[in-house]
């Protein structure tokens, strides 16, 4: 095993702003005059020690060399925060080989520890650069980004992949992680554009199921962004079954839970409820706590439409418990909203405060579009009947 020494996280996010000025051919001091038009000026002496790994820098002096570089504010904050990610806990320890590092990696996505992922593939990344399937290496990076609902960064992950495949499936595979940010990011017709080009492609794959699972769980992303729930519930169905058929369980149970939530949108709540119920199960047996935390907290809210809410609050407490285990914000989120409301309504001012406190802390992580976020802030801005 291997010990990989990193550089301190805010260094390292230091050269990431420097190369970004170098590109765009910026000196120090022309950054200095061009912040001074800025509500928050930056020195150049500042900037040096950011660049440097001396000094990190605060959200309005983000913002400012946001608007200087022409890059999103989201881009830099987000980047910002995977850094503080990979720099948690201990020195990763790297596999002797990259078949023994995809196995972890692989192991640690059953288990839902998207962090740990990131930890362990960015070092590997650079221990088997010269390896061919460095691509794959980086297509395991932007799927992490995708499940910690870091959108902008994965799609300009992906992008830059784009331009480097070595193979028909990798670009295949990249074009569906593309795909999927842009849809997340509702840019539903670059989104369908690369899907568009994946299908095309995938006949150079012939015999790959994987791919066409794949295929298919983004498009029925894609149809429920666009509120076409039946449809897009037939496209996880498809998914589900291919992956049964691989056999790929961890998928298959995902695949099937994102079904269940289709058929739930569209007001088919007897079908949904059995098929939660039965990816619960699955995801118990096989040891998929995330998967598990997932169906749990969307079990709990069709059971609270037809068993009141004693049962709907016993499901949502032991669904956080699996999902703080590994940091799911967005499920912790949709539990602590719907906890909120459940103590709000019986007047346990006690139990609400708390996890108002966990709405409040939680907001700006989660996906804006998540119904529950976007109920919470209308709350939050004065509304206060929701």
């Amino acid at each position: 095993m291997q010990n990989t020494e990193s550089r301190p996280r805010q260094h390292r996010f230091g050269d990431y702003l420097k190369r970004i000025r170098e590109g765009r051919k910026l000196s120090l001091d022309t950054v200095e005059e061009m912040s001074a038009s800025l509500p928050e000026r930056i020195t150049k002496s500042h900037l040096s020690r950011i660049e440097n790994g001396q000094a990190t820098p605060t959200f309005p002096r983000m913002f400012t060399l946001s608007q200087i570089y022409g890059v999103p504010v989201t881009q830099l904050a987000e980047k910002f925060e995977l850094e503080l990610w990979q720099g948690v806990g201990e020195p990763v320890q790297l596999p002797a080989t990259i078949e023994e590092t995809f196995e972890k990696l692989d192991r640690l996505r059953m288990a839902g520890n998207y962090v740990s992922m990131l930890r362990l593939v960015g070092p590997a990344t650079e221990q088997f650069h010269g390896s061919d399937r460095v691509g794959d290496l980086r297509l395991q990076y932007i799927n992490c980004l995708l499940h910690l609902e870091r959108y902008e960064s994965a799609k300009l992950e992906a992008e830059s992949l784009l331009g480097c495949c070595r193979t028909p499936r990798q670009r295949i595979q990249t074009l569906i992680a593309f795909a999927t940010a842009c849809a997340r990011l509702r840019r539903s017709e670059i989104a369908q554009v690369a899907l568009r080009e994946a299908t095309t492609s995938l006949a150079s794959v012939p015999g790959d199921p994987d791919l066409e699972a794949q295929l298919q769980a983004q498009l029925g992303v894609l149809l429920a962004l666009t509120g076409k729930f039946l449809d897009s519930a037939k496209c996880f169905e498809r998914a589900h079954e291919i992956y049964s058929g691989i056999p790929r369980p961890y998928d298959a149970c995902r695949a099937q839970i994102n079904y269940a939530v289709a058929l739930a949108v569209a007001n088919e709540i007897k079908r949904a409820t059995k098929i939660i119920a039965e990816s619960l199960i699955e995801a118990e047996k096989s040891g998929f706590d995330r998967l598990q935390a997932l169906a749990l907290s969307h079990l709990a809210t069709l059971r609270s439409q037809d068993k009141g809410v004693g049962e709907a609050e016993m499901l949502f407490l032991r669904s956080n418990q699996l999902a703080r285990r590994s940091d799911y914000s967005l499920v912790i989120f949709r539990n602590a909203y719907h906890l909120w409301k459940i103590y709000r309504e019986r007047g346990d001012d006690s139990s609400a405060r708390s996890n108002e406190k966990t709405l409040r802390s939680y907001l700006l992580r989660v996906d804006q579009s998540l119904p529950e976020a976007s109920a919470y802030r209308t709350y939050v801005n004065g509304d206060r009947e929701s």
